[in-house]
């Protein structure tokens, strides 16, 4: 029951983060769609692909996330220098 309840817990943070970033310029979302979304950031997260995402996993999604967002903002600081 544990178990089910961190799940719970994580998809519902998961599912604010897909739905915070693939519906904000929409007005009206489906449950439908706002699901799928939560379950495709899910899937991106789950690294081993076994249906369980651990809190390891979660963190080096979002630090491999953050180096990339810098990367990205360096290059265009970069590109925006010359």
């Amino acid at each position: 029951m544990k178990k089910l309840v961190t799940l719970v817990m994580i998809l519902s943070a998961i599912s604010m983060n897909a739905y915070a970033g693939s519906h904000s310029k929409k007005a009206d979302v489906s449950k439908a769609d706002y699901l799928k979304q939560a379950e495709a950031s899910f899937d991106k997260m789950d690294s081993n692909k076994d249906g369980i995402l651990t809190a390891v996993e979660k963190k080096e999604y979002y630090a491999k996330a953050k180096a990339a967002r810098e990367a990205a903002k360096k290059a265009k600081d970069a590109k925006k220098a010359k």
